[in-house]
C-alpha cells in the first residue's frame, strides 16, 4: 500500500484466492495489523530497535481505503484458476523451476510452514490447502489424505535449514531448539487489541455493506 500510494497507484493486484488458500482455521494465525501485539513480542523478545521498521496498521490500512480509495484486486477469484495448470504454464513457457512446497520460494518462510508450526504447534497448513482445493474440485479428500501420510518437511534437510534459520536470527542452534519446544503458546498469552480490531472492522464492514470472508 505504502509503495503504490507513493506513485498514485489506486489498484493493487494480489495473488491471493480462494481456490487454493480459501480455508484456513481462526485458531491457526491472528491479525497481523495488530501493532499493539507486534510491538509487545518485539519489545519483550528481540535486542534490536524497530524506529525505521515500516509498520502497517489498522489505522494505515483505513486511510489507504478510505482516503487514497485503493483497492486490492484478486485476479484469480475471476477466473476457474488451477494451480497445477499454472504451474505446468511457467515451467513449459518460462522456464520457472518448483522451488519444493507452498511457501518455499523463501527458506524462512518454508521453514516455518512446514517443519516450526508442525512441530510446535500442530498445525499442517497442508490440511487448509487441500481442503480449499477440495471444495474447488482440484483434488479429492483420499487423494489428500494420501498426501497428509507423508511429512510435510523434508527429514534430510530439515537439521540444515533449522542450522541456517538459527544463523539468520542471531541465535545459537540450542537456543533455536529450545524455543521450538517450548510451550507452546497463542497471541491472547499477550498483549493484544483483539476486541478493538473487531470493532472496527465490524463497523467497517456495516457501513460499506461488505461482506465478511475472514476471522477479522
Amino acid at each position: 500500500h505504502i509503495v503504490a500510494a507513493k506513485y498514485n497507484i489506486r489498484y493493487i493486484i494480489s495473488g491471493g484466492n480462494f481456490a487454493t488458500e480459501g480455508i484456513l482455521p481462526k485458531c491457526w494465525h491472528y491479525n497481523a495489523k495488530d501493532i499493539t501485539y507486534f510491538k509487545y513480542i518485539q519489545k519483550t523478545f528481540g535486542n534490536k530497535k524497530i524506529k525505521n521498521f515500516p509498520l502497517f496498521g489498522f489505522l494505515q490500512e483505513m486511510y489507504h481505503k478510505l482516503v487514497k480509495k485503493m483497492k486490492i484486486i484478486y485476479l484469480l477469484n475471476y477466473i476457474p484458476y488451477s494451480k497445477n495448470e499454472a504451474m505446468e504454464i511457467l515451467t513449459n513457457e518460462l522456464d520457472w523451476r518448483y522451488y519444493g512446497g507452498k511457501h518455499y520460494e523463501s527458506k524462512y518462510t518454508g521453514f516455518i510452514q512446514s517443519y516450526y508450526l508442525f512441530n510446535k504447534f500442530a498445525i499442517d497448513y497442508r490440511r487448509a490447502t487441500f481442503a480449499s482445493q477440495i471444495c474447488a474440485g482440484a483434488v479429492t479428500r483420499t487423494q489428500a489424505l494420501k498426501e497428509l501420510e507423508k511429512p510435510p518437511y523434508d527429514e534430510s534437510k530439515a537439521q540444515l535449514e533449522k542450522e541456517y534459520i538459527a544463523k539468520k536470527l542471531g541465535i545459537s542452534l540450542d537456543e533455536f531448539e529450545k524455543i521450538i519446544h517450548s510451550p507452546a503458546k497463542w497471541y491472547r498469552h499477550y498483549p493484544n487489541n483483539e476486541k478493538w480490531l473487531s470493532f472496527i472492522y465490524d463497523t467497517y464492514r456495516r457501513l460499506f455493506k461488505k461482506e465478511k470472508l475472514g476471522n477479522f
